[in-house]
């Protein structure tokens, strides 16, 4: 007997659904309030976080382990830029900077890699 895998998509986006509603309610008990624009910016921290960790754009490299570290590395350049004053816009220059750089290298390894 095989996997329904029309039955395993629909059972992970329940659990996925299930998870933003429960972080969801968590966010608003955190804040004490709601708006549409709460976690703007969090997809490109979330990326920016993985392709520091070692994620290719490509896809087929990763681990778990690597995107943690991408995203402690993350927080502290977001925490340093906090500290220093500059304004909230300018993280986004530098995170894309920052992705690019990782980017670029990440291109520059595996070439090295292959010959």
């Amino acid at each position: 007997m095989g996997i329904n895998t029309n039955l395993v998509k629909i059972i992970c986006f329940m659990i996925v659904g299930v998870l933003c509603a429960f972080v969801a309610c968590s966010q608003i008990s955190r804040t004490a309030c709601f708006t549409s624009r709460a976690g703007e910016g969090w997809e490109f921290k979330a990326v920016a976080a993985s392709v520091i960790g070692g994620t290719s754009l490509l896809g087929g490299i990763g681990s778990m382990g690597g995107i943690f570290a991408g995203a402690l590395i993350i927080s502290i350049i977001e925490n340093g830029l906090v500290v220093m004053r500059i304004p909230y816009s300018w993280t986004y220059v530098v995170f894309g900077l920052v992705i690019l750089f990782s980017v670029f290298s990440n291109a520059f390894v595996q070439k090295q890699s292959r010959g």
